[in-house]
Order: C-alpha cells, then sequence, then structure tokens
C-alpha cells in the first residue's frame, strides 16, 4: 500500500512540474521570479547541437575543456558541487547582470566550469558552497581568453531562448530549485532572419 501511494505521489509531482514549467514557458504574464519547485528535471528537456535530449556528460565537458578550441560553444549538460561563492557582474552598457560561480564536475580539483546565470530571466537564489548544481547551457573553453575566469571554462546560456535558433538550457539547484525559465525582462532582437518565440 505504502508502495503504491509513494508511486501515486511521484507521478502526480512529476505532473505538476510539466504544468508549471509549461505555464512558466507559456504563460503571457510576467512571472518575476523565474523558479518553479520541480521533483524533476526531466520535465524540460536539454537539447544538443543535433536536436536529441543530452544526458549529464561531466566527461564529455572535461574533454571539451581540455581540447576544444577557446571561444567556440557546444551545448551540454553538466552537474557538480558549488565549489565558490556566487558574484555578481553587471554591465554598464546594457544594464544585465549575471551570478557567476563554479562547480566541480570531476575528480581533481581543477575539474571546475563557471556558470554564468543572466539575471534576465529571473532572481536566482545564491547556491551555497557544497549544493548540487546541474546545468544545461553553451558549454565555452575560455582559456586564453581575457577575463575568463580561474576555472577556464564556462557554461552560459542557462536560460530560455526568446529565438527560434537557439534551444533553451536551465539552473537546477539541490535537484529541487529550477532557475533560467521566465520571460527575458531586457529582451534582445534575434539575429536578422530569426524569428521570436
Amino acid at each position: 500500500m505504502s508502495t503504491m501511494k509513494n508511486s501515486a505521489a511521484r507521478r502526480f509531482a512529476l505532473g505538476l512540474s510539466v504544468h508549471l514549467v509549461a505555464l512558466t514557458i507559456l504563460a503571457p504574464f510576467n512571472w518575476s521570479e523565474a523558479r518553479t519547485r520541480s521533483t524533476s528535471v526531466d520535465a524540460v528537456d536539454c537539447i544538443g547541437e543535433n536536436g536529441q535530449a543530452l544526458s549529464i556528460d561531466n566527461q564529455r565537458a572535461l574533454d571539451l575543456k581540455k581540447k576544444a578550441a577557446s571561444g567556440k560553444a557546444y551545448r551540454a549538460r553538466i552537474q557538480g558541487k558549488v565549489v565558490s561563492e556566487s558574484h555578481q557582474r553587471c554591465s554598464s552598457r546594457s544594464g544585465s547582470c549575471h551570478a557567476h560561480f563554479e562547480i566541480q564536475i570531476g575528480p581533481n580539483k581543477a575539474d571546475t566550469v563557471e556558470v554564468v546565470y543572466s539575471e534576465d530571466f529571473g532572481q536566482m537564489k545564491e547556491p551555497s558552497v557544497g549544493e548540487s548544481v546541474e546545468a544545461c547551457g553553451d558549454f565555452l573553453n575560455t582559456s586564453g581568453q581575457r577575463n575568463s575566469g580561474s576555472s577556464g571554462a564556462i557554461i552560459h546560456w542557462v536560460h530560455r531562448s526568446n529565438c527560434m535558433d537557439h534551444e533553451h538550457g536551465y539552473v537546477l539547484v539541490e535537484g529541487e530549485d529550477l532557475y533560467g525559465m521566465g520571460a527575458d525582462r531586457n529582451p534582445r532582437a534575434c539575429r536578422p532572419g530569426v524569428e521570436k518565440r
């Protein structure tokens, strides 16, 4: 009997997650806090360059960090523990602010990636050191670039996309707080010839 109740509760929670995410994406009103409670991020796919859903692949990200051309973006879905506290950087030109924090995705101390989250898509509770974070977005090897940070790699575009030519991303903290799916409070134009969502 207890197993049936747990199974029914899981199905209900997953159904609720799907509905909350759908409302977040489709709702015409402004979600000022782009955060939904979710028991599973499976309700939001992380789509790769080939149009297929990505699974968590930290080893691929570590290989890209070592071998990929600096500045070339690759879609990635990674998971790790926060190893540095969040700090905020704001652009004086656009007024846009981004939260930056590092997660460790491998066994070595240097196996870190900087997560860069645009607060235009909703406020994000600062993740604490030791918390688990999953991120889906564009992975870049930044070694040798100016202002590249200490990790040598970033994952950004970890939020919804307003343009049809780019996939959505997200940040999931501790398996339950989903960020990045709110409406863009600082909308930018899409590239010429690309439709808005």
